[in-house]
């Protein structure tokens, strides 16, 4: 049976029939994701095989559920290859759960167990491999969104200039990784680069048992970890909402984590990665600003791109290419012939520029500033709505024709071509929270500073 309701991999329980036997987690791998399974798989076996032998060598109890554990195939590998997939399966562990609400609690063993994870693959032997390159590169996510602006295609540069400006004005700062990784200043690390509390196994009495989904494990800085965990799991409001007043930055998340974190981690950490820290927390809001505001510039290939992989999760790549020719079309059509004339994203006539403050190192002062984000998204994000609803409907409408043309008893995979492609469009605009968390950041960055520099409560 299904055992997550995830879109990228397809995930199964099968279930043994004698009970002296393990149940099993069987996946198809999203191989349009993940491109390499041969590397994605690898790194995977790097990371359990070196944990296992930690765990180990501290003489630990119930180790098979400390660390998941892939099984290998005829060939000796640990995926299988049938013709039109990738699968892999491991062993179930029993009398688990995940949670998926975030408490101050949770966060502080969100925390300490990342920070274990990072602190136990901090000797890994073993060269990984970046199964996602340049995945949390800012340096290369300003490319993307220079070339974006460059290349202009939606001709509405002109209405998002004064944030394009604020964003490149703080380029150099949030670029401090990169600049330092060169310098030879500041390492790259073993990280997992999805933290979330439902990304880690509890026990049937709340005790962290281990963290899975460990497909995005490579070498990256140790921001990925702590910043982008912060990002998401200390904002108060939902998802997508809409309401600004609703949303801000949850200190008590924030403190829990980091107090967990600096625990298990601080065996690891140079003093530069500790200082920096704050730097974290404020570079993933950037970053996702910078991602989404290159998505509104560049019209089609995003929301292209979501929508050929949700389908080609359900059906073979057939319909990967079906979908990418009338994804096409609809968008066209509807940016063509509504003439929608705002950003899919934000509009300077419906945001002011904000100012928060960086503190990415000892030499630079909480109270320094810099240009952050849209003071007010809201009315920016229902506009992105109602133009992601039309190219649904005009998705709904080709797709169907098609489906019903080709085949009448394909009308089934029709109505889920149509549902599936509204979903996709609508859920690339529920990702614009980040914008949302960084209003939050602009109030509460000092403090966030002071507890991570000096503050003995938590270092």
């Amino acid at each position: 049976k299904a055992l997550t309701s995830g879109l990228i991999n397809q995930t199964y329980l099968v279930k043994s029939v004698s009970p002296e036997e393990p149940d099993y987690v069987l996946q198809r791998i999203n191989h349009l994701i993940f491109t390499n399974i041969e590397m994605l798989q690898h790194n995977i076996e790097v990371v359990t095989r070196h944990i296992r032998q930690k765990l180990e060598a501290r003489h630990e109890e119930d180790i098979e559920r400390k660390v998941l554990h892939f099984l290998p195939s005829t060939n000796g590998k640990t995926y299988f290859y049938d013709g039109e997939g990738y699968w892999r399966i491991s062993i179930f562990i029993p009398r688990s759960q995940t949670l998926e609400t975030v408490t101050p609690e949770s966060s502080y063993l969100a925390g300490l167990k990342f920070g274990e994870f990072q602190a136990m693959l901090a000797d890994v032997p073993e060269q990984l491999g970046e199964i996602i390159p340049d995945f949390h590169n800012m340096e290369f996510r300003l490319k993307q969104l220079r070339e974006a602006v460059s290349a202009n295609i939606s001709g509405r540069l002109a209405e998002v200039q004064d944030i394009v400006d604020a964003i490149e004005k703080d380029a150099d700062t949030m670029c401090s990784a990169e600049r330092f990784y060169r310098e030879g200043k500041l390492p790259k690390r073993i990280c997992h680069c999805d933290t979330k509390v439902s990304n880690m196994l509890f026990d049937e009495n709340g005790k962290v048992l281990c963290v899975i989904d460990l497909d995005t494990v490579m070498p990256s800085f140790i921001f990925s970890d702590f910043g982008d965990f912060l990002r998401s799991a200390a904002n108060t409001g939902k998802e997508d909402e809409a309401d600004l007043n609703k949303v801000k930055f949850n200190m008590e998340i924030f403190k829990a984590f980091t107090k967990g974190y600096i625990e298990s981690a601080r065996t690891f950490l140079t003093p530069l990665e500790i200082e920096m820290l704050p730097y974290a927390a404020t570079l993933f809001p950037y970053m996702q600003a910078v991602r989404f505001l290159a998505d509104s510039e560049t019209v089609l290939v995003p929301e292209l791109f979501f929508a050929a992989v949700f389908f080609a999760l359900f059906f073979d790549e057939l319909f990967f290419f079906v979908v990418l020719f009338f994804s096409a079309v609809a968008v066209v059509l509807s940016e063509t012939v509504f003439s929608f004339s705002y950003p899919r994203y934000f509009s300077s006539s419906e945001a002011d520029i904000t100012v928060v403050s960086a503190c990415p190192t000892a030499s630079v002062s909480p109270s320094e500033p810099f240009a952050f984000m849209p003071e007010n998204t809201s009315a920016a994000i229902t506009a992105a709505a109602g133009t992601s609803l039309v190219q649904g409907i005009f998705g709904v409408f080709f797709s169907s024709c098609f489906l019903s043309f080709r085949s009448f008893s394909m009308l089934p995979y029709s109505l889920l071509f149509s549902c599936g492609l509204c979903q996709t469009l609508l859920f690339r605009n529920q990702q614009t929270s980040a914008a949302d968390i960084a209003l939050c950041l602009r109030q509460r960055l000092p403090d966030i500073c002071a507890h991570i520099r000096f503050n003995s409560e938590i270092i």
